[in-house]
């Protein structure tokens, strides 16, 4: 996520508060990577892994239909297709990996 956000980020962001919005978000990430083990540690205590996938499911859909009625349109800078083509070779070279 951070490698979309941060991109998306420093175009959305007025100039003038550019800094201080990447560094939000930069802070985000591993404050955010420490609260969930926290929180995932003190939830398996009352409850078993199956329950937990199932919130996770629900809560991952809940932030995709999030985003698609509160993401600002913006235009698109790479119209020519490069990183569609460097997303297909990243896959393929990690699928490579993952079939064996």
């Amino acid at each position: 996520m951070p490698q979309l956000i941060l991109p998306l980020v420093g175009d959305l962001a007025p100039p003038e508060k550019r800094a201080q919005a990447l560094s939000l978000v930069v802070s985000g990430n591993p404050a955010g990577m420490l609260v969930a083990r926290l929180l995932s540690g003190i939830a398996t205590e009352y409850t078993s892994w199956r329950i937990i996938y199932w919130i996770m499911f629900a809560i991952q859909y809940l932030i995709v239909i999030l985003l698609w009625f509160f993401m600002p349109d913006y235009l698109v800078k790479n119209s020519g297709g490069l990183l569609v083509l460097a997303c297909h070779v990243g896959f393929f070279i990690s699928s490579k990996f993952a079939i064996y």
